[in-house]
Protein backbone atom coordinates (compact mmCIF):
# COMPACT_ATOMS: atom_id res chain seq x y z
CA UNK A 1 0.00 0.00 0.00
CA UNK A 2 2.98 2.42 0.70
CA UNK A 3 4.53 1.82 -2.77
CA UNK A 4 1.08 2.54 -4.25
CA UNK A 5 1.27 6.06 -2.08
CA UNK A 6 4.56 7.22 -2.91
CA UNK A 7 3.66 6.51 -6.86
CA UNK A 8 0.83 8.48 -6.57
CA UNK A 9 2.62 11.29 -4.70
CA UNK A 10 5.82 11.04 -7.26
CA UNK A 11 2.68 10.92 -9.86
CA UNK A 12 1.70 14.80 -8.61
CA UNK A 13 5.34 15.67 -7.99
CA UNK A 14 7.29 14.43 -11.19
CA UNK A 15 4.16 13.59 -13.91
CA UNK A 16 3.21 10.87 -15.86
CA UNK A 17 7.27 8.97 -16.04
CA UNK A 18 7.35 8.81 -12.32
CA UNK A 19 4.08 6.97 -12.30
CA UNK A 20 5.02 4.50 -15.22
CA UNK A 21 8.31 4.69 -13.68
CA UNK A 22 6.50 3.42 -10.36
CA UNK A 23 4.16 1.13 -12.00
CA UNK A 24 6.89 -1.15 -13.45
CA UNK A 25 8.74 -1.10 -10.26
CA UNK A 26 5.71 -2.58 -8.85
CA UNK A 27 5.03 -5.58 -11.35
CA UNK A 28 1.35 -4.41 -11.69
CA UNK A 29 1.13 -5.52 -15.92
CA UNK A 30 2.75 -9.78 -14.33
CA UNK A 31 -0.05 -9.21 -11.28
CA UNK A 32 -2.76 -8.07 -13.66
CA UNK A 33 -1.94 -10.94 -16.41
CA UNK A 34 -1.71 -13.76 -13.73
CA UNK A 35 -5.62 -12.24 -12.46
CA UNK A 36 -6.53 -12.51 -16.11
CA UNK A 37 -5.54 -15.60 -16.26
CA UNK A 38 -7.02 -16.84 -13.30
CA UNK A 39 -10.57 -14.67 -13.96
CA UNK A 40 -10.47 -16.86 -17.73
CA UNK A 41 -10.12 -20.62 -15.89
CA UNK A 42 -12.66 -19.48 -13.24
CA UNK A 43 -15.48 -18.92 -15.65
CA UNK A 44 -14.11 -21.86 -18.12
CA UNK A 45 -14.54 -23.89 -14.97
CA UNK A 46 -18.28 -22.21 -13.71
CA UNK A 47 -19.40 -22.75 -17.67
CA UNK A 48 -18.23 -26.26 -17.24
CA UNK A 49 -20.02 -26.52 -13.96
CA UNK A 50 -23.24 -25.31 -15.74
CA UNK A 51 -23.38 -27.91 -18.17
CA UNK A 52 -22.79 -30.58 -15.95
CA UNK A 53 -25.85 -29.18 -13.68
CA UNK A 54 -28.13 -28.95 -17.10
CA UNK A 55 -27.15 -32.69 -17.61
CA UNK A 56 -28.51 -33.35 -14.19
CA UNK A 57 -31.76 -31.74 -14.50
CA UNK A 58 -32.48 -33.51 -17.72
CA UNK A 59 -31.25 -37.01 -15.82
CA UNK A 60 -33.99 -36.10 -12.73
CA UNK A 61 -36.10 -35.50 -15.34
CA UNK A 62 -36.28 -38.59 -17.08
CA UNK A 63 -36.25 -40.55 -13.61
CA UNK A 64 -39.59 -38.08 -12.59
CA UNK A 65 -41.24 -39.15 -15.80
CA UNK A 66 -40.58 -42.80 -15.38
CA UNK A 67 -41.99 -42.29 -11.72
CA UNK A 68 -45.24 -40.75 -13.64
CA UNK A 69 -44.93 -37.51 -11.80
CA UNK A 70 -46.81 -33.90 -12.96
CA UNK A 71 -45.91 -32.05 -15.96
CA UNK A 72 -42.10 -30.32 -15.35
CA UNK A 73 -41.20 -26.50 -15.53
CA UNK A 74 -37.95 -25.91 -15.78
CA UNK A 75 -37.42 -22.69 -14.32
CA UNK A 76 -38.48 -23.25 -11.38
CA UNK A 77 -36.52 -26.16 -10.17
CA UNK A 78 -33.12 -25.48 -8.04
CA UNK A 79 -31.13 -27.21 -10.41
CA UNK A 80 -32.01 -23.58 -12.96
CA UNK A 81 -31.93 -21.17 -10.37
CA UNK A 82 -28.14 -22.44 -9.17
CA UNK A 83 -27.28 -22.00 -13.04
CA UNK A 84 -28.91 -19.24 -13.63
CA UNK A 85 -26.46 -18.03 -10.20
CA UNK A 86 -23.84 -19.22 -11.98
CA UNK A 87 -24.38 -17.14 -15.26
CA UNK A 88 -24.58 -14.05 -13.49
CA UNK A 89 -21.19 -14.65 -11.57
CA UNK A 90 -19.95 -15.26 -15.05
CA UNK A 91 -20.38 -12.18 -16.45
CA UNK A 92 -19.31 -10.63 -13.48
CA UNK A 93 -16.16 -11.97 -13.49
CA UNK A 94 -15.78 -11.74 -17.72
CA UNK A 95 -16.01 -8.02 -16.82
CA UNK A 96 -13.34 -8.26 -14.30
CA UNK A 97 -11.30 -10.07 -16.83
CA UNK A 98 -12.10 -7.14 -19.41
CA UNK A 99 -11.07 -4.80 -16.68
CA UNK A 100 -7.76 -6.37 -16.32
CA UNK A 101 -7.11 -6.28 -19.81
CA UNK A 102 -8.02 -2.82 -20.48
CA UNK A 103 -5.85 -2.25 -17.26
CA UNK A 104 -2.93 -3.86 -18.88
CA UNK A 105 -2.77 -1.96 -22.31
CA UNK A 106 -3.03 1.45 -19.82
CA UNK A 107 0.14 0.47 -17.90
CA UNK A 108 1.38 -1.16 -21.91
CA UNK A 109 1.20 2.64 -22.95
CA UNK A 110 2.65 3.85 -19.78
CA UNK A 111 5.52 2.30 -19.77
CA UNK A 112 6.02 2.96 -23.82
CA UNK A 113 5.59 6.14 -23.38
CA UNK A 114 8.55 6.62 -20.32
CA UNK A 115 10.94 4.55 -22.52
CA UNK A 116 10.72 6.87 -25.47
CA UNK A 117 9.76 10.25 -23.72
CA UNK A 118 12.74 11.99 -23.31
CA UNK A 119 12.99 15.04 -20.80
CA UNK A 120 12.71 18.23 -21.42
CA UNK A 121 16.36 19.62 -20.39
CA UNK A 122 17.74 16.36 -21.73
CA UNK A 123 16.55 17.84 -25.48
CA UNK A 124 17.69 21.30 -24.31
CA UNK A 125 21.15 19.80 -23.96
CA UNK A 126 21.40 18.21 -27.20
CA UNK A 127 20.23 21.08 -28.63
CA UNK A 128 23.09 23.33 -27.15
CA UNK A 129 25.91 20.73 -28.22
CA UNK A 130 24.75 20.27 -31.36
CA UNK A 131 24.63 24.10 -31.99
CA UNK A 132 27.74 24.86 -29.50
CA UNK A 133 30.58 23.48 -32.18
CA UNK A 134 29.00 25.71 -35.06
CA UNK A 135 28.98 28.97 -32.77
CA UNK A 136 32.89 28.51 -32.04
CA UNK A 137 33.74 28.02 -35.61
CA UNK A 138 31.62 31.72 -36.13
CA UNK A 139 33.69 33.11 -33.12
CA UNK A 140 37.17 31.91 -34.56
CA UNK A 141 36.08 32.98 -38.29
CA UNK A 142 35.40 36.86 -36.77
CA UNK A 143 38.89 36.42 -34.74
CA UNK A 144 40.49 35.81 -37.97
CA UNK A 145 39.09 38.51 -39.99
CA UNK A 146 39.71 41.14 -37.64
CA UNK A 147 43.54 40.25 -37.63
Amino acid sequence: MERAEQAVFDFKEKGKDALASAVKGMHLTQGLQKLQSSLHTVMLSMDQKIDRLGSMAEELHVAKDTAKITERNPEQGIIFQTQKVLFQSMRSIHKLEQKTERLQQQIGKLEERQGKQASLKDTLQELRQETAPRQLGKKEKQKAAIR
